[in-house]
């Protein structure tokens, strides 16, 4: 089971990403970097993959949910490790 922990993400959306459907979760899904201290690989779902879409490069927000770790192993049976940011809530903030 992978590890959860609640975060708070403020920084800018690095690069827009359209919304796209994955069959296997029959809904939508959405992936984009955040900004702040290096990129953090966000993943939203549902009507937070749309709301998420909308926005344009550069757009500052504040993103709550929760810390995932993946880990799986590649062609070659190398190790490989990710974390991203599974949005519960997406607020544009105003600084």
């Amino acid at each position: 089971m992978p590890a959860k922990r609640q975060v708070i993400l403020e920084g800018t959306i690095y690069q827009q990403r359209p919304a796209t459907y994955a069959p296997l979760e029959r809904e939508d899904i959405c992936c984009v970097e955040v900004e702040c201290d290096g990129l953090v690989p966000v993943v939203a779902r549902g009507e937070l993959a749309s709301q998420l879409a909308a926005l344009q490069a550069q757009t500052w927000v504040r993103i709550t949910g929760r810390l995932v770790g993946h880990q799986w192993r590649n062609g070659d049976r190398a190790r490989q490790r990710v974390l991203e940011v599974e949005a519960e809530t997406i607020e544009v903030a105003h600084v």
